[in-house]
């Protein structure tokens, strides 16, 4: 599923539209096989299992009762299922998530090597940069950014202990998905890239040369395309004409002031509402023209899906956030901390609603995070609180790093 993520939308629009319902229904026979474990806020994930659904339903009052629910059924059964199949998985095959990372950075490479090749003016099957901006395999600039903000996130994780050919392999790979990440001019990307690698930093305890290491294999990169006649300005001309085009510079339409307006126009239906919201299919979700969506996961949660929709998605932003702390204070879980922190980031200024790419590396990120065990939270009492009855503690997982499979993160 790691390797379908950079190219999850091409296979909707090239192969199947049915592919999200073939993902759910992988997802429902694994628990129908019993290929569950305990994951990480397990309570989290079943009460959005029932409470979505409700909250489709009074939704769909409004406007259609079948159609809200579908979606909110969909929604349910992709946060409240996949992160007990991605657990089991994970505790059941130590290589689980070094196999799944190296299959979604040789795809999301690929891709980022199309969007490089777009922005040149060359067609990639069949299809072009979008105004400028590298699409790669994504179909959408916005994805592609994200994507290889998250393969950034996997290359430095590996970087400082890797050697030899995969130390170049990695810089090689690193620097590829920073160059497409420019030339998407995805501004949400480049916020999401920007804090999750500082979570990783800070989990990772990096050192002053590793940090001069990535940064230095980065720079030469550049120095060694523009040596061959790769005209480097492509890259930062996407992000200058990116940001031209949200502060009005280019045209006098400010994106960000449209934007602005899409949050208005929610909040002003919130207030008149706060309880039912529109709907949560897709023929609800457009607000003052008629087309654009609300780009902020919480707000647009509680305009379609109302009061109930948006307790869900606030509960969930709110443990993620403790799980990244989790993290940082423990100094480990790098990777899944850093890619909670990313798409969270990009949740906050993007289409993000319910879209499995989306998703489903937020709930794998917390999925592979073990638990709290007993014995973990007796350690953080004092002696004499302590029980000297012996307990049984629950698996607990480490995280190999992708690619080298050498260290944990």
């Amino acid at each position: 599923m790691a390797t379908t993520l950079p190219v999850y939308r091409l296979i909707m629009t090239n192969v199947s539209a049915l592919f999200p319902y073939a993902v759910l229904a992988l997802i429902v026979l694994c628990i129908i096989l019993g290929r569950v474990a305990l994951p990480v806020f397990s309570r989290l994930w079943l009460l959005a299992l029932l409470v979505v659904p409700m909250a489709a339903v009074v939704a769909g009052t409004t406007t259609s009762v079948v159609a809200s629910a579908i979606v909110g059924i969909k929604v349910a059964l992709l946060i409240g299922l996949s992160p007990f199949v991605i657990r089991y998985f994970a505790l059941q095959d130590r290589h689980f998530v070094r196999r799944s990372l190296t299959g979604f950075l040789a795809v999301q490479t690929f891709s980022a090597l199309a969007g490089l090749v777009q922005v040149t003016g060359v067609r990639i099957l069949g299809r072009a940069a979008n105004s400028g901006r590298a699409n790669g395999l994504a179909v959408h600039p916005n994805v592609l950014g994200i994507m290889c903000a998250l393969a950034i996130i996997v290359c430095i994780a590996a970087l400082p202990r890797a050697h030899g050919s995969r130390r170049l392999v990695l810089l090689a790979v690193g620097t590829i998905n920073v160059a497409a990440l420019l030339a998407t001019g995805s501004l949400s990307s480049l916020m999401a890239a920007v804090i999750g690698v500082a979570v990783l930093l800070v989990c990772m305890r990096i050192t002053l040369r590793a940090a001069l290491l990535v940064i230095g294999g980065a720079t030469a990169a550049f120095v060694v395309l523009s040596t061959f006649g790769y005209d480097t300005t492509v890259l930062t001309g996407s992000v200058e004409q990116r940001i031209d085009v949200v502060t009005g510079v280019s045209d006098g339409v400010a994106s960000l002031d449209v934007r602005e307006r899409t949050y208005d126009f929610a909040w002003q239906s919130i207030s008149d509402d706060p309880l039912t919201g529109v709907g949560m299919d897709g023929v609800n979700e457009a607000t003052f023209d008629g087309s654009t969506v609300v780009h902020n996961y919480l707000l647009r949660g509680w305009y379609q899906g109302g009061l109930l929709l948006f307790a869900v998605l606030l509960a969930f932003t709110v443990a993620m956030i403790a799980l990244i702390f989790r993290c940082l204070r423990r100094a480990q879980d790098g990777i899944p901390a850093a890619t909670i922190a990313a798409m969270l980031t990009f949740a906050a200024t993007s289409a993000f609603y319910d879209q499995q790419q989306y998703w489903l590396p937020i709930l794998a990120a917390a999925a592979v995070i073990a638990p709290a065990t007993r014995s973990t939270q007796q350690r953080r009492q004092p002696k004499r609180a302590r029980s000297s009855t012996p307990t049984r503690t629950l698996p607990t997982l480490r995280t190999p790093t992708p690619v080298t499979g050498k260290s944990t993160v």
